[in-house]
């Protein structure tokens, strides 16, 4: 599961505004207290309040587990290339070729790929009818 789902998400808002709402009103009744005189009922709305906003950091917790564990799970699986059997390079790294005594080694792997292609010549991989990445190696640019 990569995040809540919509119907989760939605009542978990609804709930959030519902303690809030639930804390407002308990501390307006505490303040009514006050001016009333109402010194017992007081500490019964404070204690209730207090509860209310524990809930309240409880389920934000709860929540921000959740998020953080499965980010790191999202960050995780945001590097990985969708599988499949035509795919036959991996997402970065480096890659040596040597020709005869020349070493070709580039940056990246297809700036090596590239550079190992220019030196055999481009006509002549051409002929080979090769396909990479579902483009045929021989394709001409329309420009």
């Amino acid at each position: 599961m990569k995040k809540l789902p919509e119907a989760i998400s939605t009542k978990v808002t609804e709930l959030f505004a519902v303690v809030n709402h639930a804390t407002d009103d308990l501390k307006q009744a505490s303040a009514d207290a006050v001016i009333d005189g109402r010194f017992s009922q007081v500490e019964h709305y404070i204690q209730s309040c207090r509860r209310l906003q524990t809930l309240g950091e409880d389920i934000q917790s709860a929540l921000n587990r959740f998020e953080s564990s499965n980010s790191i799970k999202l960050g995780e699986q945001a590097n990985r290339h969708k599988k499949s059997k035509y795919r036959t390079r991996k997402p970065g790294g480096r890659m040596r070729v040597k020709l005869a005594n020349r070493i070709i080694e580039e940056a990246t792997i297809a700036d090596t790929f590239l550079e190992t292609l220019k030196i055999f010549g481009l006509e002549r991989v051409a002929k080979l009818n090769k396909v990479i990445t579902s483009i045929p190696a021989g394709r001409q640019n329309p420009d």
